[in-house]
């Protein structure tokens, strides 16, 4: 269980997971010049990554 919200889960690494969401830690970074988002997974960063370079040219999303 989440201590700062109570949510629970069914394996240590997710919660583990879950509470990088709480800290803020970003810490897989976009690898394409120019872009300086972070993610807080390596999946979301990759999809990321791969969406950008399929759609080439468009202005990146700031991320509030």
């Amino acid at each position: 269980m989440c201590d700062e919200c109570g949510q629970t889960f069914t394996a240590v690494f997710s919660l583990k997971r879950h509470m990088q969401s709480h800290t803020g830690v970003r810490p897989f970074a976009c690898g394409i010049p120019g872009c300086n988002q972070a993610f807080f997974n390596q999946s979301d960063c990759r999809r990321h990554e791969r969406s950008r370079k399929r759609h080439k040219g468009l202005p990146f999303a700031e991320s509030a």
